[in-house]
């Protein structure tokens, strides 16, 4: 785990950073990982972090949702789909993950280094551009 960081939206940036940095493997592999929100000590607020980062291979990432605080749902699309939208898949495991838990937004970062996030279901496929800074 990794953090903590400010906000979910930092969460979200500093985890798509350290994957890229890795040789940019994210072009040919998908990968993904939680971010999670947790209490600060002094309660006097709350930090956010990323969970590990899980490897999907040559298919799918395939996470195990967290027995803490979720935030957000995050991953990337190697180059072979070559859309940069966001899967049916995801749009299944977004509405499964609504349905049984709480909705929580499901970000994406692209082939080509575009963070995109859908919050609702209807912001599928193509979700909303998240800028870098």
């Amino acid at each position: 785990m990794t953090g903590p960081f400010s906000s979910e939206l930092a969460a979200v940036r500093a985890g798509f950073r350290a994957i890229m940095a890795d040789d940019n493997k994210q072009q040919y592999k998908e990968f993904g990982f939680w971010v999670i929100m947790k209490n600060k000590a002094d309660k006097s607020g709350v930090d956010f972090y990323n969970t590990d980062v899980v490897d999907g291979g040559s298919g799918e990432v395939s996470m195990t949702l967290p027995h803490e605080m979720v935030r957000a749902n995050c991953h990337t699309h190697p180059k072979r789909y070559s859309t940069g939208n966001f899967s049916t898949n995801d749009k299944n495991n977004f509405v499964m993950l609504r349905d049984k838990q709480h909705a929580m937004p499901f970000y994406l970062l692209t082939p080509w280094g575009q963070i995109s996030v859908a919050r609702e279901e209807n912001d599928f496929p193509g979700g909303k551009d998240v800028p870098w800074s």
